[in-house]
This record gives C-alpha cells, sequence and structure tokens, in this order.
C-alpha cells in the first residue's frame, strides 16, 4: 500500500488532505510541522512513499526541512 506523510501546520488542510488521500485507497499519516515530519523519518521504521510539504511553515520551512 502507498503510504503518504503529509507536513502541515493548519488542522483543517490536514484533515482534507488526509480525507482525499485515505479516500483515493492510501494510507496517510500527519506531521504538523517540519521539525515532527524530520523526527518521524529519523525515529520511524515506517518509510513513506511520498512526502506532501508545506512550505510555509513557521518556525522551520518546508523548504529547510527538505
Amino acid at each position: 500500500m502507498v503510504s503518504i506523510l503529509v507536513v502541515e501546520d493548519d488542522v483543517t488542510t490536514q484533515f482534507l488532505l488526509t480525507e482525499f488521500i485515505e479516500t483515493l485507497g492510501y494510507r496517510c499519516e500527519v506531521a504538523s510541522s517540519a521539525d515532527d515530519c524530520l523526527s518521524m523519518l529519523r525515529e520511524s521504521r515506517k518509510s513513506f512513499d511520498l512526502v506532501l510539504m508545506d512550505i510555509h511553515m513557521p518556525d522551520k520551512t518546508g523548504i529547510d526541512a527538505s
């Protein structure tokens, strides 16, 4: 199964993207900041096929994290 990580700080956008992705039949997880994303990628034994990264986030941008 395709696994997608959504990195988004806005709760409404998180919900909409998650609903859309899961409706398509993919597995979806959410990180609410760039630091959360990096922690998930470092510490998790899971792998993701795709990361959808918000580029405008407070503290560290998606571009910095990428």
